[in-house]
């Protein structure tokens, strides 16, 4: 009887040069979008920030109730430029729910597979109201965009940022998938800290999955948050990644008609769609091991 010993390492293989290619995507890859804020003038909004560009080259907002700016932040490395979502108003009757959000589509729409990251922190809110903020990373679908008109896609995948009861301090992570169901992780973050965040997706139209690491500013280890499969139903392509934050109150009596209080301030914003063959490896290296496997048991 001859040994599969040798099954691992062709494994092993396939999936390094899968990920070496991976890791170089942004220079081999399909080209996306790595925004630099400090090219931008200071305090100049976010929201539409070239006019003269096609509208699904600009960041959008569905919410024109925001103050989305970019600049220098006071306490976020204040010698660097920082994009917010912020100013979020209500003026509907309660109970309500209302999410603003902040996004740019992809150049190359409808991708299979995308990495995104991002260094992001969550202010804490300042204004005592009932209403609890909280933030999310969406991946959504494409949506053909007309110079004046802008439209936010459907959610496929995200993680969500939302307070506890249990530590006022922090935000508990939520998984989300495409139906705005959410799933509590063993993970949070404080407020006012910087984190980085890195997520994928992959797999759509085969069998699709999501994995995000949070990496906290400092000596802490990078933290796999959520490692999970999607369900089948997934929205197939990618085109876009929002920033979200949801106002809620669910209690009765008037709207509340003043701003959020808090913010989602991020930098390094970047999104890359790997090239199709640095997945293919990981189906090359499955497909072997089935052959072998395969003229072994025709032997047998």
């Amino acid at each position: 009887m001859k040994s599969n010993s040798y099954l691992v390492p062709l494994l092993a293989i396939s999936a390094s040069v899968a990920l070496s290619l991976s890791s170089a995507h942004a220079q081999s890859g399909i080209p996306v979008y790595v925004p630099d804020f400090d090219t931008f003038p200071q305090y100049s909004t976010l929201s539409g920030q070239v006019e003269t560009d096609p509208i699904n080259q600009q960041w959008q907002t569905n919410d024109f109730s925001q103050s989305d700016y970019v600049g220098p932040i006071d306490g976020y490395r204040d010698f660097t430029s920082w994009g917010i979502l912020g100013g979020l108003a209500v003026t509907t009757p309660k109970p309500y729910e209302v999410t603003a959000s902040l996004f740019r589509n992809f150049y190359n729409p409808d991708a299979y597979n995308s990495n995104f990251s991002v260094d992001f922190a969550i202010t804490a809110p300042t204004v005592g109201h009932p209403a609890r903020d909280s933030f999310a990373w969406t991946f959504r679908t494409y949506m053909e965009n007309t110079q004046t008109v802008s439209s936010p896609g459907s959610a496929i995948a995200g993680i969500a940022f939302k307070p506890t009861n249990v530590d006022t301090s922090k935000l508990d992570i939520y998984s989300v998938d495409y139906t705005g169901a959410e799933t509590l992780t063993a993970f949070s973050i404080g407020y006012a800290a910087i984190y980085t965040l890195n997520a994928t997706v992959l797999g759509l139209g085969t069998t699709p999955h999501l994995l995000v690491t949070v990496d906290p500013d400092g000596p802490q280890p990078i933290q796999t948050v959520i490692d999970t499969n999607l369900s089948a139903l997934t929205p197939i392509g990618i085109g876009e990644v929002a920033a979200e934050w949801t106002l809620s109150d669910l209690t009765g009596g008037a709207p509340y008609v003043k701003y959020g209080s808090n913010s989602l301030f991020f930098q390094n914003y970047a999104v890359t769609v790997p090239e199709p063959g640095t997945w293919v490896l990981f189906g090359i290296g499955a497909g072997v091991v089935a052959m072998i496997r395969r003229r072994k048991t025709s032997k047998a």
